[in-house]
């Protein structure tokens, strides 16, 4: 993606804002998408928390270090042998054998 030429239409056309979702191609560029809608003064809303420790003005989406985190720990404890599905205080949540049972079925 030619980068110059999309940040060369937007200052032409100075968006009133900016809501950034990003992908591979996108997030590799991110310091440069950044640096140009803070230079622009383009307000603009990110998917990625930590496009905002870059300088973008805000963030709206998951913590991936804090899901990814989680994500071990339930790793962790299957492997122990221990439920993931357990809520902190050690209760589980069960489900009714009648729900398991029509998913079954719907599956079949």
């Amino acid at each position: 993606m030619d980068f110059e030429r999309v940040f060369a239409a937007m200052a032409a056309s100075r968006p009133d804002a900016l809501l950034f979702v990003g992908d591979q191609l996108t997030l590799q560029h991110g310091q440069a998408i950044v640096s140009f809608v803070t230079q622009k003064r383009i307000p603009s809303m990110f998917d990625r928390p930590h496009l905002v420790t870059m300088g973008g003005l805000m963030s709206y989406g998951a913590d991936e270090e804090d899901s990814n985190r989680q994500n071990g720990d339930h790793c962790r404890q299957n492997l122990q042998g221990r439920q993931a599905c357990r809520s902190p205080d050690g209760t589980t949540d069960e489900v009714p054998i009648t729900l398991l049972l029509r998913a079954d079925k719907i599956i079949e």
